[in-house]
């Protein structure tokens, strides 16, 4: 099955969104037309998983990872799509990074649970994004896409310097 141009925005948007709540940096998000029909898409964020420090980073960075499919309404790891074996792969070896005693599998099936659940409170922002990503386009149509500011205040969400890092990250933007 090739997915639409609007499955891969959810999928993309999944990724972004949960990224940035958890405090990852996030770069561009982009769709492309595949030469077969359909689109493929990519999310700038792999590059900044390189210093998973702790458990804890580690399994936000998976559930990043789980999001794309998770935020297109997937809720089982055997149904991810075939364009999504790149983001469980990256999942598998960052689970087999924990100091769990448990397996591999083990830690994606309960980090998927949680990916779930954090998807639907973002639920707003996940449908923000997309609706910002499918009103774009390029020049010649031929492929949509947002930098990560673009797609922050589509959210709402403010771009912070991070001065240790000078790396920017997304907060939501807080009434005074």
């Amino acid at each position: 099955m090739e997915l639409t141009d609007e499955d891969v925005a959810h999928h993309e948007s999944g990724h972004w969104v949960i990224g940035a709540a958890n405090g990852f940096p996030m770069g561009f998000i982009i769709l492309i037309p595949s030469s077969e029909g359909g689109f493929s898409g990519r999310t700038g964020y792999r590059d900044t998983f390189s210093a998973l420090t702790t458990d804890e980073i580690r399994r936000a960075a998976i559930r990043t990872c789980l999001a794309g499919e998770a935020a297109r309404g997937v809720r089982s790891l055997e149904d991810f799509s075939d364009g999504a074996s790149g983001d469980i792969e990256l999942a598998r070896k960052i689970a087999g990074d924990i100091d769990d005693d448990g397996d591999v599998d083990e830690v994606l099936g309960v980090e998927f649970v949680r990916t779930v659940e954090e998807v639907k409170a973002h639920t707003a922002d996940v449908q923000a994004v997309v609706g910002k990503l499918m009103a774009t386009a390029s020049p010649d149509g031929e492929y949509r896409s947002l930098t990560g500011i673009s797609a922050a205040k589509a959210m709402g969400w403010s771009p912070v310097r991070d001065d240790h890092d000078a790396i920017l990250r997304f907060e939501p933007n807080l009434a005074v």
